[in-house]
């Protein structure tokens, strides 16, 4: 609270030594005014000097007169008290008695404010307007068009007839005219997805690299055995197991080989019943590489990296890219198997969008990583001794902890979502459960695969009985 002292209220009053005092006075204070009453007409023209000066907490008492005056500001309108008034008829809230009308707005089109220059607006556009909402004021905004070198701030200062400017922005420094988002402003990185596993990958995925290890060495074992030790293993167990090749019946071997051979027949069934139900399986739905969880795992797939340089400054904010191949480019569209950096949010809406789906397998093309790339808290700029700015940080405050914020970011994915699956299914072919030829090409070359193995292993094993008849003949 301030209070200053005058003499007599007339019209030889220095203003201009008012005017140094009211600028050095915070917005949020009160100031009682004591002075001489003499001329009515000159209280109002002094609250209008104050009001200039973002002094809307005005209390005018008369010292020499039963007089106290307060103030109805925009228009101006006095309000005059005698006696001993009350505390809240005095103290009261100015801004919520403000009768500006209307308040108007700029913005830039992002995520934040209309991401979709559609009907449905974005979190910080709905966070003004209910702030003046409950002020009692209607909110306009408008699309602002900035020069493409144009900072947030210069380009807010080009702007002389627009109260309020919507956007969050990162600043350098920080100044008194800022109000904390709250919230991080945080970077990702949009990746390609795992790519579809080609036929050889496939017929491999059912055992990893130990399996495939462990049988070779069988395979060698048992056939070294069979080739230096006959007298202990007549027959290649590896093959007698895998194909059902005996060189002498394993009826007629020892007890050691029939030991071995039997534990051998139980093991490549199970093998062999795991190997079949992961390859129809894989028929059905076709396995793809895993995508990258983190920044690490993403470097090693030396994949270039596109971000618009327009809205990030990579070097001004020292934003940690080592190790990434970056290269600047205007927006995401026909990046198939580029990463895309940018803000989480509007990646987490890009997810979503039809583009990112592959119609052929119906998979996302690219994922957004779990891991930021960086992060750094967002502000929003308001004037000079804006009388908006104290009041906006509590309101701000209290919005976030009511989860408004998180209401309306999932009402946009919601609204987004929408719109998608009825753009994609337009965009689909009607005739998709029909089965296709080159839909089938996969299924086909691993069916002709398995029939030719088929087949190879049947005309050996008939070389191989004719051979035997015609050896034992």
């Amino acid at each position: 609270m301030v209070a200053i002292t005058l003499d007599v209220l007339d019209e030889d009053v220095d203003v201009k030594n008012i005017e140094t005092w009211l600028d050095a006075i915070p917005v949020v204070c009160y100031v009682i005014l004591l002075f001489k009453h003499t001329y009515t007409d000159l209280v109002v023209p002094i609250a209008n000097t104050f009001e200039a000066h973002a002094v809307v907490n005005l209390v005018m008492i008369a010292v020499n007169e039963n007089f106290i005056y307060t103030f109805h500001n925009t228009p101006p309108q006095a309000i005059r008290h005698t006696g001993y008034p009350s505390p809240e008829s005095i103290l009261y809230d100015r801004l919520s008695a403000l009768k500006l009308g209307e308040i108007s707005a700029a913005y830039i089109q992002d995520v934040y404010t209309d991401p979709f220059a559609d009907t449905i607006y974005g979190e910080d556009i709905q966070l003004f307007k209910l702030f003046f909402k409950k002020l009692g004021m209607s909110f306009t905004v408008k699309e602002t068009q900035c020069e493409l070198n144009d900072s947030y701030m210069q380009c807010l200062n080009n702007q002389r007839d627009v109260v309020i400017y919507v956007n969050r922005f990162m600043p350098l420094w920080y100044s008194s005219l800022l109000i904390d988002s709250i919230e991080m402003y945080k970077y990702a990185l949009f990746v390609p997805s795992g790519r579809l596993l080609t036929i050889m990958e496939i017929f491999l995925l059912p055992f990893n690299i130990g399996v495939w290890i462990l049988l070779g060495i069988l395979c060698v074992l048992f056939y070294l055995l069979h080739h230096f030790v006959p007298t202990l293993f007549q027959n290649n167990l590896f093959l007698l197991a895998l194909f059902g090749w005996e060189r002498r019946s394993l009826f007629l071997s020892e007890q050691c080989e029939k030991l071995f051979g039997i534990a051998l027949i139980v093991l490549v069934f199970q093998l062999t019943c795991v190997y079949e139900t992961v390859i129809i399986s894989s028929m059905i739905n076709r396995p793809a590489k895993r995508s990258p969880d983190s920044i690490y795992e993403f470097l090693a797939t030396n994949v270039e990296v596109l971000y618009n340089s327009k809205q990030i400054d990579i070097e001004r904010f020292n934003i940690n890219v080592h190790g990434m191949d970056l290269r600047s480019a205007s927006s995401y569209a026909g990046l198939a198997d580029k990463a895309y950096l940018g803000n989480f949010i509007s990646l987490a809406l890009l997810s979503q969008d039809v583009i990112n789906i592959d119609h052929f397998t119906g998979r996302p093309r690219h994922v957004m990583l779990k891991e930021f790339v960086w992060e750094s808290l967002a502000f929003y700029y308001f004037r000079k001794r804006s009388i908006f700015a104290d009041r906006f940080a509590q309101f701000r405050r209290r919005v976030f902890e009511a989860g408004f914020q998180r209401h309306w970011r999932q009402e946009l994915l919601m609204h987004l979502a929408r719109k998608q699956q009825l753009a994609y299914h337009s965009m689909i072919n009607r005739e998709e459960n029909v089965m296709k030829l080159d839909k089938m090409t996969p299924v086909l070359k691993m069916l002709f695969i398995a029939w030719g193995a088929s087949v190879s292993v049947f005309f050996i094993e008939n070389c191989v009985f004719m051979l035997k008849i015609k050896y034992h003949t």
